[in-house]
């Protein structure tokens, strides 16, 4: 379905509703500009304006959620300009007896606690938490959960990878996922089938200790699209929240599948290729309202590039917030971060329609 049309839709539905369902909604302009210094040119900018709804129905046990986004990019001569619109997330869900909830359609599915990557995630390895302004889309599947006190197991068929990467994403697979939470712990175990052409066994647990620390790792043992062999991937962390709400956190990413020695030629811009990376995150309290802001530093432990993230957003007025990106790569040229570009800076608003 096209997503303008779905967003009309999905704004008819919610004027006809009436007392019929409850309903939530929200919609966003987003408009920015982005100025690479790129390894082999001047800087150039690019333009983008995006426009991303959130609709929500429910009524008597059943959940509709629509996330439409049209996507306007205009690039810098010799690049594509890029017209998209789609359905970034499209599902039903519907609560069942016994403690039973059954979703069908497409759905963000991510969980675990690392912030780097997610080892414990077989369909999104890449949950875009280090990237800002980038809305992850949702797999089309469908999902059995269960419920029981501490207890939750969830069976799903992730049928189609939707508007995901194909080459990051796995073909059609069944997973298992099963949770136990504790008054200040949480462990799950993650098993499915036939991605990359081969069982996965996943698992995370988190722990807070003390009322300041929280400790977390993930790992998981499969394929991936580029490696045929089965290996394991860990990532242990730690965050500290300060008295004004502010949080450090620490991750270590050891990938299995990473080189040991920095690549021969350039690798997409946000990738990481390396076995071992470590992250540091320091960020603003999120219960603030009126700013947001996070500094983050990535560091490939094998060819010593690291790479220096700043984020903020400032609310300008009730409905427009003005945000910026600065994106610092360092390194030799054959390092992982600055294979691609030195800088990125970006400048924008955003403004909440309602």
């Amino acid at each position: 379905m096209n997503a303008r049309v779905a967003l009309l839709l999905a704004l008819a539905v919610r004027a006809a509703a009436g007392d019929l369902v409850q309903s939530s909604g929200a919609a966003e302009l987003w408009g920015y500009a982005t100025a690479t210094d790129r390894v082999v040119q001047l800087p150039t900018p690019q333009w983008t304006g995006e426009a991303r709804g959130d609709l929500r129905l429910t009524r008597e046990g059943v959940a509709v959620v629509l996330r439409p986004l049209v996507f306007e990019q205009h690039n810098p001569e010799g690049f594509a300009d890029v017209d998209q619109a789609y359905l970034s997330q499209a599902y039903a869900r519907f609560q069942l007896n016994g403690g039973l909830t059954f979703t069908g359609g497409r759905e963000l599915l991510t969980w675990g606690p690392g912030n780097l990557r997610s080892p414990s995630n077989p369909l999104y390895f890449d949950a875009g938490r280090t990237e800002p302004l980038r809305e992850v889309p949702g797999v089309d599947l469908a999902r059995l959960t269960w419920t029981h006190g501490p207890v939750t197991a969830m069976v799903a068929r992730e049928q189609d990878a939707g508007r995901m990467d194909p080459a990051a994403t796995p073909g059609p697979a069944s997973l298992a996922k099963l949770d136990l939470r504790g008054q200040d712990s949480l462990a799950s175990l993650i098993v499915a089938n036939q991605v990359w052409g081969a069982p996965f066994y996943g698992g995370f647990a988190q722990a807070t200790l003390a009322e300041a620390w929280l400790a977390y790792g993930e790992i998981g043992s499969g394929q991936r699209s580029q490696d045929p062999s089965r290996k394991t991937t860990s990532l242990v962390g730690v965050t500290y929240t300060l008295v004004n709400g502010q949080t450090l956190g620490l991750e270590w990413l050891r990938d299995g599948h990473g080189a040991e020695r920095p690549a021969a030629a350039p690798v997409p811009a946000g990738a990481l290729t390396g076995r071992d990376h470590a992250s540091l995150l320091w960020q603003s309290n999120l219960q603030e309202s009126g700013h947001y802001w996070r500094v983050m530093w990535t560091s490939n432990l094998q060819d010593q590039g690291s790479q220096v993230l700043g984020y903020g957003e400032l609310s300008l007025s009730r409905r427009i917030t003005g945000f910026a990106s600065v994106t610092r790569n360092l390194g030799g040229a054959a390092s992982e971060f600055a294979s691609v570009f030195r800088t990125s800076v970006t400048l924008g608003c955003k403004c909440f329609v309602f």
